[in-house]
Order: C-alpha cells, then sequence, then structure tokens
C-alpha cells in the first residue's frame, strides 16, 4: 500500500496527475488540479484559481492519500490568510458537482464566514456553468446555506457551528471545518462526525489558526501529530507562501517592539534561527532565507503594530509557536530555536541483571536514552512521581554535569511512586554507578512516598539544608519546589535556554518546557497538559548551577559516596522479559 507520509512519494502522485491531466471528470480533483475553476477577486475580477505553495501542499496531500486508497481525515494548522479554505472548497465543490449521490458539509466559526465560503463555491459554479456547462449539473436550489445539484441529486452545504446538527439528517461523504479552534463544542462536532463512512471516497478536512493552548482543538492536533488517530497533521509556516518576501536592503528594526527580553539582541538571534529552518525547509540558499526574512521585518511593521508578539501570532512558524503564543507563553519562543534533539539510541526500561542493570526495548517505553555513560563524569538525576492513574506524568531525566546535556529521561502516565523509585535507582547505577550519580526526588505531596521507596533502594538520595522554626537548621531529603524556590528553578533553565548552554535532547522534554504557560508570573503546563519533566529539567539546571563542576571527586556531604568508578557499559541484550514497566 502507498504510504503517505512518504514525502517522496507525495510529489510523485502530485506531479503524475497534474503530468497527466487527467480526462475531466474521471477524476473529480482534475478541475482543482487543471486550475479549472475560477475565483472571484477582491477588485471584481474573475480569475484562474492559480494555487499557492499551502494550497499546493494542502492538495498534494489530498491526492497522495485518496491514492493510497484510505479515507482523507486531515487536520490542517495554519497562519492566516494562506487561501486554505478556498482549496478545500474547491476541493468539496469538485467532488460533489460532477459524482451522483454526493453530500458535502461545510461548518464556519461564524455567520460572516459562512456566507464568505458559500459565495466561493457559488462562484467555482457559476464560471464552470460557462467554461463546461455540458459538465457542469443544474442547480435546483442555491441560498445561503446550499447548492443542491439536481441532476446528480449531490448538495453542497454551509452551516455555523453555532448550530450544527446536519450530521443527524444525512450521510455526508465529505466534510470541511474550518477555523475549528473557534468553536464553542469543538468535541461534540467531532463526535456527530462519526456518522461519515469510513470508505477510502470519504474526506474529512479541517483547518485552522490557533486559539489557545490547552484546549480541544491542541489535543486534537497532537494526537494526530503523534499518529495516535487516523488523523494526519499537516503545519503550514508562513514562509512556504512565495509571496513573503522582500529584497535587500534589510528592513530596518527601529520601528520594531520587541516585548521580550533581550530586545534587538535577542530578535537577531531569533531571525538566525530561523534562517537556518527555512534553509533547511525549503531547500534554498541564505539569500532566499534573507529575503524571506526581510519580508517578516516589514510585516511587523506595517501590519503587525510594530509588534513581534503580533507577528507571532499571525505567522507562526511552527505549530509549537502557535499553541503557544495564541496563550501567555512563560518561555519566549526563540529559546528552542537552536535546541537539537537527539534520537534515542534505545527506548525501553531498566530491569536487574546479573551484571548490573539491563535495558529491555519496548517501542513505546518510558526512558529514552540519548547517550551512554561516561565513567569520568557525574550526573544529576532528578525525579516528580506520579500516582500513576495518567492524569500527570512520572517523570526523570538524567543530567550530564560535565556537559549539561539530558542524557537519558523517563515519562510515564502509568508509573507510581514505586516503580519510578526502582527505576531512577536503576538508572543511578547505570550514569555513575552510584558513586557518581545524585538522585534528586521532590518532595512535594506524594513526593515523600517515593522518597521513602527510594531509601529502601540507596543512601545516595539530595539532601537540602532547611532553616526551621528559629534559627535550627536541619537536612531533609529531596528537593522542595514551593513558591520561592519554582522560579528560581525555571529562572536558572531559562538562562540556559536563552544561552543555549542546555541540552534537552528529547523531545518530550523541549514539548513540555515549551509549552509552560505563565499564569501570574508561576510557570504552569496548560490545562490537560504534563510538566513532570519540565519540573525535572528545572531542578537538575538549579542544582547543577549550586555544584563547583569538577570531576576529581564528589563533593563531600551531599549524597555522593566519593571516589571514581568505571562504569560498565549498558547491557546490550535485547528482548522484553518480564511485566511492562509503564
Amino acid at each position: 500500500m502507498l504510504d503517505p507520509d512518504d514525502p517522496a512519494l507525495l510529489r510523485q502522485v502530485a506531479a503524475k496527475l497534474r503530468a497527466s491531466a487527467s480526462p475531466f471528470p474521471a477524476d473529480p480533483l482534475s478541475l482543482v488540479v487543471a486550475g479549472k475553476l475560477q475565483i472571484k477577486t477582491k477588485d471584481g475580477q474573475r480569475l484562474p484559481l492559480v494555487l499557492n505553495a499551502c494550497q499546493r501542499k494542502v492538495l498534494d496531500t489530498i491526492l497522495t492519500i485518496r491514492a493510497a486508497g484510505r479515507p482523507v481525515r486531515l487536520w490542517m494548522l495554519k497562519f492566516r490568510q494562506g487561501g486554505i479554505s478556498t482549496v478545500c472548497e474547491a476541493v468539496l465543490y469538485a467532488l460533489t458537482s460532477v459524482q451522483p449521490n454526493r453530500n458535502a458539509l461545510v461548518v464556519a466559526d461564524e455567520d460572516e464566514k459562512s456566507k464568505y465560503i458559500h459565495e466561493i463555491a457559488k462562484h467555482y459554479h457559476e464560471h464552470m456553468r460557462i467554461s463546461d456547462p455540458a459538465l457542469t449539473p443544474e442547480i435546483r436550489r442555491s441560498n445561503a446555506k446550499e447548492l443542491v445539484f439536481e441532476s446528480i441529486a449531490s448538495q453542497l452545504m454551509v452551516v455555523t457551528a453555532k448550530n450544527f446538527d446536519a450530521p443527524r439528517a444525512k450521510t455526508y461523504q465529505y466534510v470541511h471545518l474550518s477555523e475549528a479552534a473557534f468553536y464553542d463544542h469543538l468535541d461534540l462536532i467531532l463526535q456527530a462526525l462519526q456518522g461519515v463512512p469510513d470508505h477510502a471516497d470519504t474526506m474529512i478536512l479541517v483547518e485552522t489558526t490557533a486559539n489557545g493552548a490547552g484546549t480541544a482543538a491542541q489535543r486534537e492536533w497532537e494526537k494526530a501529530k503523534a499518529g495516535k488517530t487516523e488523523w494526519r497533521a499537516l503545519f503550514l509556516p508562513w514562509f512556504l507562501m512565495e509571496e513573503y518576501a522582500r529584497p535587500a536592503p534589510e528592513y530596518p528594526l527601529n520601528e520594531i517592539t520587541y516585548d521580550r527580553e533581550g530586545g534587538q539582541a535577542a530578535f537577531e538571534q531569533e531571525e538566525a534561527g530561523l534562517a537556518e529552518r527555512i534553509m533547511r525547509e525549503l531547500g534554498c540558499g541564505a539569500d532566499a532565507a534573507a529575503r524571506k526574512l526581510n519580508w517578516r521585518r516589514w510585516c511587523i511593521v506595517n501590519k503587525c503594530q510594530g509588534r513581534v508578539s503580533v507577528f507571532r501570532v499571525e505567522y507562526p512558524a511552527d505549530d509549537e509557536e502557535a499553541w503557544a503564543v495564541s496563550g501567555t507563553p512563560y518561555y519566549p519562543s526563540e529559546y528552542f530555536l537552536k535546541q537539537r534533539l537527539k534520537e534515542p539510541k534505545r527506548i525501553g526500561y531498566l530491569v536487574r541483571g546479573s551484571n548490573g542493570p539491563e535495558i529491555r526495548d519496548l517501542p513505546d517505553g518510558p526512558i529514552h536514552f540519548f547517550e551512554w555513560p561516561n565513567s569520568d563524569d557525574r550526573y544529576l538525576i532528578p525525579s516528580d512521581p506520579s500516582e500513576g492513574i495518567r492524569q500527570d506524568d512520572a517523570a526523570s531525566v538524567v543530567r550530564n554535569v560535565r556537559t549539561n546535556a539530558n542524557d537519558a529521561e523517563l515519562s510515564s502516565l502509568t508509573m507510581d511512586g514505586d516503580r519510578l523509585a526502582e527505576q531512577v535507582y536503576l538508572l543511578s547505577l547505570l550514569y555513575g554507578n552510584v558513586q557518581r550519580s545524585e538522585l534528586i526526588p521532590e518532595r512535594n505531596g506524594i513526593g515523600a512516598a517515593h522518597i521513602s521507596s527510594l531509601r529502601r533502594l540507596t543512601g545516595n538520595i539530595f539532601r537540602e539544608h532547611v532553616t526551621e522554626t528559629g534559627s535550627q537548621t536541619v537536612e531533609r531529603e529531596g528537593w522542595f519546589t514551593d513558591s520561592v524556590s519554582r522560579p528560581l528553578m525555571f529562572d536558572q533553565l531559562g538562562i540556559e535556554l536563552r544561552e543555549t548552554s542546555v541540552t534537552l535532547a528529547g523531545i518530550r522534554s523541549l514539548t513540555q518546557i515549551r509549552r509552560l504557560i505563565n499564569k501570574d508570573g508561576r510557570p504552569e503546563a496548560p490545562p490537560g497538559g504534563q510538566d513532570g519533566l519540565a519540573i525535572c529539567n528545572a531542578i537538575a539546571s538549579k542544582v547543577r548551577s549550586l555544584r563547583p563542576i569538577t570531576l576529581d571527586r564528589p563533593r563531600s556531604g551531599q549524597g555522593y559516596a566519593g571516589g571514581i568508578s568505571r562504569v560498565p557499559p549498558p547491557n546490550m541484550g535485547r528482548g522484553y522479559q518480564g511485566a511492562e514497566v509503564g
């Protein structure tokens, strides 16, 4: 079976369809591919629908999925004014106007948008009646809500989300949800669309700009992006548009309001990261990337009130930025531009073996291993327990003190405090052989039980000096996160992200940290989100900042056993043994 996720195949199929000029109407989408449809411009002209780069990407993706014999379930996240509604409407019109007994439904976020979309469909039909009258069915009924094609018993209906009840009336083969993130009850609408048949000649197109982190739209997007549903996720960044470019010289910076720490210097650093990405994703040179960035400067000044923050809302460069800027992100997006993720060397969990910890491979296992232990390095291993009931994540990272990089990370929604203790203990044996690793469990809430489990396994637990009543100072096991320590932790992590002095390594850590929202100055996970890995990374950064970075011997009095221990390589035996860790 053809793979619709193969970019080379996507281009091949689309090129073949265009080159062959499929005999109309054998392939209904040939109307769109061959440019047979026309649009009405703002100044009243009728011009052929010539697809821009974003529209071509959407159509090519649809064609490739159909060529693979699969129903199209496409979730698109976009910038504004990219013409995505126009191409989606062209696809639905083509499918319903030349095939009998087909019903299409368009759902808009507001009344004015529904009228606009309906007008697009009417313009397509009016032109087809002139250019190909023999192939254009008569309209039995045309009003503000529908086009009914008399001779072929097909229909295209447009409704608004607030009065959505159409799927209960009839079966729809093709559905287009426009600006879905702005629906009041997106979850209910998606549930109603379960009535769309599952056969290959069906289609559900969802397109939207972002509208706040932690929403139903973001949750559905993330599931599609992760491959957890039948939906294909497609992000459309602003720089795909050919017209978004201005030649040198550079547009001046003196009219730009930067809104964020670092001012112009941080802005130029962000541009450098964007230039690298544009060249990589578009396959263009530095000159072409510079023209894109020069347009970005112009757009900020002339269309975004001079504010970089407004541009990020209207023209996001990636999906993470789209969701973050539509809320209130804790860290600026430019902090993450130069983070280079690593592919895990192995994924799984740890068990006790005769010669030390052994890795058991598991495709969706909790631990991602990025770098193997170095016998001359020290490691910090913070952990954040959960109840293991899928409400929050149990988490840990293995932070190399010398490189300030995560050599491993652990995240699980089903791992309780006891199982987390076992895994982080085995991580400490693997990375540093106890003497050169230090466990830093968070002792808040259920952390006390987690620490108790760790204590039964090892005494190598971080101890914090705490001043209690009066002037008495006592030692407490673990790290306490409160209103005083939390901003210090995340401030230190923010400094390291800004200076690119920390390597998060894993996509799970980067994603959680990037999604943190600012709630009254406090970093928190968005509604329904997780923050265990974010907390562990912040603890690791803060504790490392308090430690001398030496490799000769561990610091006394901090839980180290002392001395240098040679760490054996991890057991490379593969295969699943024992119970799943979670």
